[in-house]
């Protein structure tokens, strides 16, 4: 019989014992959230769960601010050498981790992200409209496609609360994703639970940038 590694089932039973306690916590506060006014101008930006100034959304910050000076953007920075940088490249970026980063989250009215929701904490983020660039091509298994049949899948995937208002909050099922092929498109809303219409085929900011004058 293959024996199990033990730094393997203490790395994921501890990291899921961890986390359900604070999905559990938080969920009635997502469910307070809608009561909060979104301010159509203000977008979020971010990446890499805001440890980072790259990729898609980066490319897409500096054409909001060319393009749309009515748009307020801002990128969401959680790293002090990202907050440095913002700085020095005189964009308006905020940290979560203070009232007024709460406040922020509470009043946006998008978001945009490469890797996962909880770069933008998703709890407090009911009514505003989410969108993932994502940040590659799907080659492999994401999301819920690479669960185990279980207890978590079900509850993932039940449609009573709290399992829907968790999925709703934690997954990209009413979020909008950005894709480059219909076989891509296919692949990421197998992995999170979304339905196609949610799914625009459109390339991805960064390479079109390769193409502009």
């Amino acid at each position: 019989m293959k024996a199990f590694n033990p730094a393997v089932i203490k790395k994921y039973l501890g990291s899921g014992l961890r986390r359900a306690p604070f999905y559990l916590l938080f969920l009635p506060l997502y469910a307070l959230s809608f009561l909060f006014p979104r301010d159509p101008r203000l977008w979020v930006f971010g990446a890499l769960d805001g440890r980072g100034y790259t990729g898609n959304t980066r490319m897409l910050t500096s054409y909001v601010q060319q393009k749309r000076s009515e748009t307020r953007a801002l990128w969401h920075a959680l790293d002090p050498e990202v907050c440095s940088k913002m700085r020095q490249l005189a964009l308006r970026s905020f940290s979560e981790h203070s009232l007024k980063g709460f406040w922020v989250l509470l009043r946006i009215r998008v978001y945009f992200v490469t890797h996962h929701l909880l770069g933008v904490k998703p709890f407090v983020s009911g009514g505003a409209e989410g969108v993932q660039h994502w940040h590659g091509i799907p080659l492999k298994k994401i999301g819920s496609d690479t669960l185990k049949p279980g207890l978590y899948m079900r509850f993932l995937l039940a449609r009573e609360p709290p399992g829907a208002l968790f999925r709703r909050a934690h997954t990209f099922q009413k979020a909008w994703i950005l894709a480059t092929l219909e076989e891509t498109a296919r692949t990421l809303c197998s992995g999170y639970q979304a339905p196609r219409e949610r799914v625009w085929i459109t390339g991805y900011p960064r390479s079109d940038a390769l193409f502009l004058p």
